[in-house]
């Protein structure tokens, strides 16, 4: 099972790049992908152009040829699935990689710990017993 943290990218083509240089097809079970998240369904890598549900098809086929039969992508950027549109996206995403995506609908921070500054939302529970993860991730399946 290979783990992966994209490391810092400029945008999709460099993620793809690094990638396809780094692993070979079929390698990738789990892929990390993180930054700010500010609107729901708007996971941008590199800016507003960059985002994952703008991808092209040729860039599509880049990712997919990368994953392992049971791949997840886990997309660690804030409030992604924040509403119903956010939703609908990850969704998208889920059956245009034909791979399961994991987002979250709070915050959320790449380590997959919670930000220091949302540790009072969870009064009464020591720190090492925290959350690392949002609790309101949610998993999305390939429906199509």
């Amino acid at each position: 099972m290979k783990i992966v943290r994209t490391g810092v990218v400029s945008n999709i083509n460099d993620m793809l790049d690094k990638l396809e240089k780094e692993y070979a097809s079929g390698t990738i079970s789990e892929l990390i992908i993180s930054n700010h998240g500010e609107f729901p369904g708007e996971f941008e890598i590199g800016g507003k152009a960059d985002r994952l549900d703008l991808m092209s098809s040729t860039q599509i086929e880049r990712l997919k040829k990368l994953l392992s039969p049971n791949a997840i992508i886990d997309i660690r950027m804030c409030y992604g699935i924040g509403d119903k549109n956010g939703e609908k996206v990850t969704q998208d995403l889920a059956d245009k990689f034909k791979c399961r995506i994991r987002a979250y609908a709070n915050q959320v921070s790449p380590f997959g710990t919670r930000p220091l500054y949302s540790y009072d939302a969870t009064p009464g529970i020591p720190f090492y017993k925290r959350f690392f993860v949002d609790p309101a991730g949610k998993i999305f399946y390939p429906q199509k």
